[in-house]
């Protein structure tokens, strides 16, 4: 099995991907804080209350909507990291989907000890249609059309830094929804970390499907603490940190190694 090979023939960027990757994140971005400050000083939610996705809906389809303006004009499906899946590099992601699928372990033998009204299952459906929103537009925007517009296979790592960076710097709007400074600037780590480990596998899977799917199972984990307020598993999390610095660390090394190829 060639665990260090990959999918490598992303070649040069035409010279319009990497402003548009840039732009279509900046863009995201933009729109993210401003249906921040709106929801925060005109509606009066504060990020992390449920009642957040009420509003923020329409936000997450505009940015969803922005996202595939910029794949269909400059990047196409697989140039925007919807390529065929390579599923021999599949074992790199396997330690995260082991991870989520103890997440969801622990939800869900909570529901099981004490089951969920037919309210709360509507807000379940509700909450998991919004957090896929979340997973594809965040997927899309920064290990998409961000990393796919500023990646070439000879100087891979400057595209790996630019959508590690992006993507952690898309968390600073949470600020503006009234997320406390010191909890925001946590989140900034622990995003770059997750960037820094998501980037490289994206490239090596050739597809963000699998992320786009873990992503959303991962928030949508998060936020059914807020409905059913029994466990919280974000506690745990910090016990993958390791885990990612180590694994992105080997695979940053190998796309760095392997440029010349």
């Amino acid at each position: 099995m060639n665990l260090s090979g990959g999918n490598l023939s992303l070649g040069q960027n035409d010279s319009r991907k990497p402003a548009a990757g840039l732009t279509a994140a900046l863009v995201y971005i933009g729109l993210m804080g401003i249906g921040m400050w709106y929801m925060r000083n005109v509606r009066g939610v504060t990020y992390g209350d449920l009642a957040m996705f009420d509003t923020f809906w329409v936000v997450l389809v505009a940015v969803n909507a922005s996202n595939f303006f910029f794949l269909f004009r400059y990047f196409g499906w697989p140039g925007a990291g919807f390529g065929r899946l390579d599923w021999r590099q599949f074992v790199w992601f396997a330690p995260f989907v082991v991870y989520l699928a103890y997440k969801w372990w622990i939800h869900l033998a909570s529901f099981a000890a004490s089951p969920p009204s037919a309210e709360q299952w509507r807000l379940f459906a509700f909450l998991g249609t919004m957090t896929f929103l979340v997973g594809l537009g965040e997927e899309l925007a920064f290990r998409g059309l961000l990393l796919r517009g500023f990646f070439d296979r000879r100087a891979p790592l400057r595209g790996l830094l630019v959508s590690a960076v992006g993507f952690s710097l898309l968390h600073s709007v949470n600020y503006f929804g009234g997320e406390p400074l010191s909890d925001m600037l946590f989140q900034l780590g622990y995003t770059f970390l997750w960037g820094f480990y998501y980037a490289p596998v994206a490239i090596r899977l050739n597809s963000i499907w699998p992320l786009v799917l873990a992503h959303w199972l991962f928030d949508f984990a998060q936020f059914t603490v807020l409905i059913t307020q029994k466990v919280d598993s974000l506690k745990f999390d910090s016990a993958f940190y390791p885990v990612e610095i180590a694994l992105g660390a080997v695979l940053w090394y190998q796309l760095w190694r392997d440029r010349d190829k």
